[in-house]
């Protein structure tokens, strides 16, 4: 396995409440067959509780694109500002491959 390392942290932003997806393109140096993937936001202080999280087939895969679909009862009433990871397990091993700030602006309708 090659090694991957994450070099700048992606900000997603996206409206509390909504059902939406984040769709994430892992480059090619990391192959995603045979991978099983977490992605979770959390908060940014300790003791940095998950707001939520989607694991297994929570995520879909297809080549090297991953969606993560959110639904509406995932950040319904938590607008604010969070982190988000996502880490893949390959051959037993947790590899970080995409992490930053997650941002969710107040509903408005």
């Amino acid at each position: 396995m090659a090694t991957f390392s994450v070099k700048n942290r992606i900000k997603i932003r996206r409206q509390a409440g909504n059902d939406c997806d984040v769709v994430i393109n892992v480059p090619d140096v990391f192959q995603v067959a045979g991978t099983t993937f977490k992605f979770a936001v959390f908060e940014k202080t300790p003791p940095y509780r998950v707001v939520f999280q989607k694991t297994g087939s929570g995520i879909v895969v297809s080549g090297q694109r991953l969606e993560i679909p959110i639904a509406k009862a995932d950040t319904l009433n938590k607008h604010g500002l969070y982190d988000w990871e996502m880490e893949a397990v390959k051959d037993g091993k947790e590899i970080t491959i995409g992490m930053g700030d997650f941002e969710l602006t107040k509903t408005r309708l």
